[in-house]
């Protein structure tokens, strides 16, 4: 697992520098493109584990680079809402198009028993980081007692 994680993110790091944004940044269109919609800043914000005034600034940053725009909220003028541009929904999405093309390829191989095993294993495993990265965001940093001697 971890040697998949560390692929995964040497591949967005790529793409990242490609795009010319940061792996954060990315991570937020990653987001903004799944919502299949706008999102708010505090929506944001929380899918991403950061501060407001955190993703405001990738708002900013993504919007200048063209692969995202704000809109007023039609149900709060005072609210701003943010949505994938087209350049920012295209251009990050090739560079995964040989990625998804050879998973197409390996998964129309597998029955449905077998898809649904990995989609179980997937989804888990998604799940169980999610879960992880909770726990050690809250755990004391045991870093810090040995820094302080």
């Amino acid at each position: 697992m971890p040697d998949m994680a560390t692929a995964t993110v040497r591949l967005n790091e790529l793409v990242a520098a490609r795009l010319g944004v940061s792996t954060t940044d990315l991570q937020c269109l990653h987001a903004l493109a799944k919502s299949h919609g706008p999102l708010s800043a505090g929506e944001l914000a929380d899918r991403l584990s950061r501060t407001t005034g955190a993703v405001t600034r990738m708002i900013d940053r993504l919007e200048a680079a063209g692969y995202v725009e704000r809109a007023a909220d039609p149900n709060d003028r005072r609210r701003a809402l943010v949505r994938v541009t087209e350049r920012g929904e295209t251009l990050p999405a090739s560079y995964y198009d040989g990625m998804g093309r050879r998973a197409t390829d390996l998964l129309s191989r597998f029955g449905d028993r077998e898809l649904r095993a990995v989609l179980t294993f997937v989804a888990a495993t998604r799940d169980d980081a999610t879960t992880e990265a909770t726990l050690l965001r809250d755990a004391p940093n045991p870093a810090d007692r040995d820094r302080a001697r």
